[in-house]
């Protein structure tokens, strides 16, 4: 784990590596800086490789020396209906060049992921997360079983090269930067808060740039760090960096963004104790129906040194093995019941009714 590390550390967003630049431009108006703001908007979020703004406002001057302050309030416009703006477009956000001939300003602009994979990437999330059944599930247990299915399914890209969600997701591998647009879409798609950390984070006495995430759970904010919870050339799923208070958290990370500053800091309740769940946070598919000789796992996020027990009231009718796989056997219904024993020694019963059906 320590060598994932290292790795990480030596990061990950090192912004000037691998262009990719789709082949499309615009044209655009804006008579003030809000308009102004709303073109880069609308460029970013096409992933435009190129637009020109037209602005007829009188303080031109102001807007071409204050351009990074602009640009920094289009990643804030948050749209509900989307997870692929605001921390997500500024996270696979590359460069930009800026030029301005009177009051014609000309803007290009390179990405880590063109419009197609971040496309790709919000289909393969819908099949993911129906897949995991987050539906059916708390916020705690949409938050872990998310954190665990990047562990298990992404690989830290040593070479440094891959940045994005798309790498992470569909090519399975990625660097911090991806990891943490990858988590914050997934939550977000989830419906669970999320926002995304850059600063440096520490080993060995030595600082280097890192991306982490921060998640909202019964109205406070917790940090979670996806990359360093998944080990090179390992399978075990690390909760080290899962769910973590300042006090623990702030040890080896330390925002350099945003986070870093009092006003923002003060609209987040970050908590300073990391948080314990409670038998309240295990929840699983209250009912599901099979076809005879067809399968479904469930997914059932616990906390790490819980245990589980599955049982079938009927196990001619369906069975369930020790990790939650249901088999379908003959028509009929039947109880699938997990007996969760939580690191408190609490208990809790779980059921799903399973109908099966020719």
């Amino acid at each position: 784990m320590y060598t994932k590390k290292i790795k990480t550390l030596l990061l990950a967003i090192l912004l000037s590596i691998s262009l990719i630049v789709p082949q499309v431009a615009s044209a655009k108006t804006a008579k003030d800086s809000d308009e102004f703001v709303q073109a880069l908007y609308d460029a970013i979020s096409k992933r435009e490789s190129k637009t020109t703004i037209t602005y007829t406002g009188s303080d031109r001057e102001q807007i071409f020396d204050n351009f990074d302050d602009l640009l920094t309030e289009a990643y804030q416009i948050d749209d509900d209906s989307t997870s692929s703006d605001a921390d997500y477009i500024q996270g696979i956000f590359k460069s930009w060049k800026l030029s301005r001939t009177g009051n014609v300003f000309t803007i290009s602009f390179s990405y880590h992921e063109t419009l197609k994979e971040t496309q790709e990437v919000d289909a393969k999330i819908a099949q993911v997360l129906k897949s995991l059944g987050v539906s059916s599930m708390s916020d705690y247990g949409k938050i872990k079983a998310i954190h665990d299915y990047i562990v298990k399914n992404v690989e830290y890209d040593t070479d440094l090269k891959k940045f994005s969600a798309y790498d992470g997701l569909i090519n399975k591998s990625t660097v911090c930067n991806g990891y943490a647009l990858l988590f914050y879409k997934m939550l977000t798609e989830a419906g669970v808060p999320c926002k995304i950390v850059t600063g440096l984070a520490t080993t060995d006495g030595t600082q280097t740039l890192h991306a982490w995430n921060i998640v909202e759970l019964k109205n406070k904010w917790y940090m979670v760090d996806t990359t360093w919870d998944d080990p090179i050339g390992g399978t075990k799923v690390y909760y080290d960096y899962f769910l973590k208070g300042s006090k623990t958290f702030d040890k080896d990370h330390m925002a350099t963004d945003q986070f870093s500053l009092e006003d923002v800091l003060e609209q987040y309740t970050i908590a300073e104790k990391n948080y314990t769940p409670t038998a309240s946070d295990i929840k699983m598919l209250t009912k599901a129906s099979l076809k005879v000789s067809k399968t479904k796992t469930i997914t059932l996020p616990i906390p790490e040194k819980a245990t589980v027990k599955w049982k079938s009231s009927n196990t001619k009718i369906a069975t369930v093995s020790t990790k939650g796989k249901i088999t379908a056997k003959a028509k009929g219904t039947a109880t699938i019941t997990a007996t969760v024993t939580m690191p408190d020694s609490t208990v809790k019963k779980i059921t799903t009714k399973v109908t099966v059906t020719k």
